[in-house]
């Protein structure tokens, strides 16, 4: 399964709702190559908006930088407190 179709999956989009699922990562069905996103080839910078919207993250802001240092932090005490549930693993 392509990346985008596999996470559009797991945040419970079905293929109707593409415009939402792009609209969540920062993207216009309108002025998206759509077709480009089922298919997979997507960016370095598109996985990392869909990682952020996997993990409920709001867009940036710098009020909001604080809270994301925070959740930096938890994310690399579960990482480093049992490799197995390490993404990288």
């Amino acid at each position: 399964m392509h990346a985008f179709r596999n996470w559009m999956s797991k945040m419970g989009y079905n293929g109707r709702k593409v415009a939402l699922a792009l609209d969540a990562i920062g993207i216009k069905y309108k002025t998206s190559r759509t077709p480009r996103f089922m298919e997979g080839d997507l960016t370095k910078t598109e996985l990392m908006a869909m990682s952020a919207a996997r993990a409920g993250l709001k867009p940036w802001t710098d009020d909001y930088d604080d809270h994301l240092v925070r959740v930096r932090g938890v994310v690399e005490m579960i990482e480093t407190s049992d490799p197995a549930q390490s993404p990288s693993s």
